[in-house]
């Protein structure tokens, strides 16, 4: 070997344990780092979140809208609907269930909030959604025969 060989082997730094051990505390500060940012950012969009909600749920304070209207009567309300729309099938002929009987109806008052309001019934025609919420409300007050 010439001489000016071994110059450019020793001008090589030497790696050491300690090099490594120093390189090893260099990515693990690195990660520590990463890691501290994440969760710095995880509990801002935690604590905006939090705000965000307690600011909508102070807008939708206001009183819903589908509350039922009181006093629905079923001669004036119910009984004009269910003669317009359920009697030409429901009248015991076609249908077993007979809504010319308001005991009939009373009975299936449930079943009858259900079906309207899931739009199944009536087969043929449609209500209106004022028509469905009278329906559910007289239904929710007992179904009073009055």
């Amino acid at each position: 070997m010439c001489n000016s060989d071994k110059n450019v082997y020793t001008a090589w730094p030497k790696f050491d344990r300690a090099h490594f051990k120093i390189q090893k505390i260099m990515i693990h500060d690195m990660i520590s780092l990463k890691s501290l940012i994440t969760m710095i950012l995880f509990i801002a969009c935690f604590a905006f979140s939090q705000v965000s909600c307690e600011k909508n749920t102070e807008d939708n304070m206001s009183p819903p809208e589908d509350r039922c209207i009181e006093g629905i009567s079923f001669q004036m309300d119910i009984k004009p609907i269910i003669e317009s729309k359920c009697i030409q099938c429901h009248n015991g002929d076609v249908q077993p269930l007979d809504f010319k009987n308001y005991q009939t109806i009373k009975n299936n008052a449930a079943r009858v909030k259900t079906l309207t309001a899931s739009r199944v019934m009536p087969k043929q025609g449609s209500l209106t959604e004022e028509q469905i919420k009278l329906i559910g409300c007289w239904v929710d007050d007992g179904a009073p025969n009055n």
